[in-house]
């Protein structure tokens, strides 16, 4: 059998075709000048670890049907050779000549996969659904997404103590000691060298870290595939892509990307003050493709109320108002999420 793909800026369904049905002896990638230029071929092979002198490569025209059709009568086939033209990648036209060129032979089958479906849909020569087996890693999302990893942060190393602070503001269990490391690090002025990293802590990481641990507790996340306060890379035709982002992990083949952000103090805030981690999350589908779901968590000053409108300007901005612009979640995850483990997966459920 020989597995015929057509590579498109959605990397992700190939990947999950090679791990469900290969491995093959050898391999067609029917791909274009913008994806040769770009890496959606070479980041597909060697995320499945595809031997490059396996693959057959044919540049094509897009948006010419006629040259797919082409580009794999080239190839030479014996007619009676089995092939599965997996049709999910390319443009619609590219699609469409696969699909033109597999259903003239005797032994071919074509393959769809929807963007989030749990069943491949096999639709010639006869209709069939296969369930999705195949399941991605968090290395394997990103890699086949083209994305390095510069770093990353041990979450668990601190989630104890993170885990006290949450416990603290919520009010499930007050302690003064946290109240007051809390009050002291949004103080300004200088810090003994060995309470550096403590005042660090109170001051910021410690809701990424607690978001962290309590996603991975209650949606019983694989380790390797949650981590924190991670700097990713992205190189490609248009430059490098550097960002970081507070929490993110991989579930049923989706890529979630979060950020949060707490408000202790009592004076108003503005979106200015969120507007660096909005546009991060509205950015991440053209980073790490459709399965991609961002969200973003928020604290603030009273921990038993819904999160307010944040303000801009003279007016509020309301949280439909931001998500329209930003292709955001519409509200974030506040207090009453975050205590409520069926509410916290009922949330990602949803998204």
């Amino acid at each position: 059998m020989t597995p015929i793909l057509l590579i498109s800026d959605q990397t992700l369904p190939n990947l999950l075709f090679l791990k469900q049905f290969g491995p093959f002896e050898r391999y067609v990638f029917i791909t274009t000048d913008k994806m040769e230029k770009s890496g959606q071929g070479r980041w597909t092979a060697q995320t499945a670890g595809i031997p490059e002198a396996s693959i057959l490569r044919r540049v094509v025209d897009p948006e010419q049907p006629g040259s797919t059709v082409q580009a794999l009568d080239s190839l030479g086939l014996d007619a009676a050779e089995p092939v599965q033209a997996y049709i999910t990648g390319g443009t619609k036209m590219m699609s469409l000549g696969a699909h033109i060129w597999a259903s003239r032979r005797p032994a071919a089958q074509i393959l769809y996969l929807p963007i989030g479906g749990k069943q491949f849909l096999r639709i010639f020569p006869d209709a069939a659904e296969i369930p999705l087996t195949a399941q991605v890693s968090l290395e394997e999302y990103l890699a086949v997404h083209g994305v390095q990893v510069l770093r990353k942060g041990n979450w668990r190393a601190a989630y104890a103590e993170a885990s006290a602070i949450f416990r603290h503001l919520s009010g499930e269990q007050p302690d003064p000691d946290i109240r007051d490391r809390l009050l002291w690090a949004r103080k300004q002025g200088a810090v003994a060298p060995e309470d550096k990293e403590m005042k660090a802590f109170y001051a910021g990481p410690w809701l990424e870290v607690w978001l962290a641990g309590r996603i991975q507790e209650v949606l019983h996340i694989p380790l390797p595939n949650m981590s924190y306060n991670v700097s990713l890379n992205k190189s490609g035709p248009g430059g490098a892509y550097n960002q970081e982002y507070d929490v993110i992990f991989v579930q049923h083949n989706r890529l979630y990307i979060g950020e949060c952000k707490h408000f202790l103090g009592a004076q108003p805030k503005t979106i200015g003050d969120i507007r660096k981690e909005l546009h991060k999350l509205a950015d991440a589908n053209n980073l790490f493709g459709l399965s991609a779901r961002p969200f973003f968590a928020i604290i603030q000053q009273d921990a038993a109320a819904q999160v307010q409108p944040f303000i801009d300007g003279n007016r509020e901005a309301t949280w439909d108002e931001m998500a329209s612009i930003l292709r955001i979640r519409k509200h974030p995850m506040e207090m009453a999420v975050l205590r409520d483990p069926e509410a916290l997966r009922t949330f990602f459920q949803d998204l």
